[in-house]
């Protein structure tokens, strides 16, 4: 199963990723007045990676965009360290709060690890529930140092940790 096949797309959505992207580049595309003079159409959605940095730690999200349209399909457990030199990279620090593009070395680790393989662990789809509420993916997180040690409920959720906790 490919990375597409495991997300909801919208109908009007290229099974593809738009690499050069930024998320400010995506904003002012699809929010700003008058810069969408490289759009088809409005009814056009495109798929790309970026680094939050809103909460206590970086993350990467795979987000479909388009005119007043925004959806997160993903998130991408990918290593701590390449989030923070992604946001280094482009001028940031820990500490500044906001959306980030990846870099390089990123795009790269994507490419091979969760682009290109069948079915990638560090791919997890954000479903919604009947209600449309956000249901996280049926995985328990690690416990943070010094914390009780979680109880698995799958296999599955036991691999994904050990797969990523070499990154600690």
């Amino acid at each position: 199963m490919g990375m597409f096949e495991k997300l909801r797309l919208s109908e009007t959505t290229e099974a593809n990723i738009e690499w050069e992207i930024t998320p400010d580049l995506a904003f002012c595309t699809f929010s700003a007045k008058g810069l969408r003079e490289g759009l088809n159409s409005t009814g056009e959605r495109i798929c790309y990676f970026f680094i939050d940095n809103w909460g206590a730690e970086p993350r990467l999200y795979l987000m479909e965009r388009g005119v007043r349209y925004v959806n997160i399909l993903a998130e991408v457990k990918a290593p701590a360290d390449m989030l923070i030199a992604g946001i280094v990279n482009h001028g940031g620090t820990l500490d500044a709060k906001g959306n980030f593009p990846i870099d390089a070395a990123l795009k790269e680790w994507l490419l091979a690890e969760v682009v290109t393989p069948a079915d990638s662990p560090y791919l997890l789809p954000i479903v919604e529930d009947e209600a449309g509420a956000e249901v996280s993916p049926a995985v328990q997180l690690p416990p943070r140092p010094g914390s009780r040690a979680p109880k698995w409920h799958s296999q599955r959720s036991l691999a994904l940790w050990v797969a990523t906790s070499w990154r600690r």
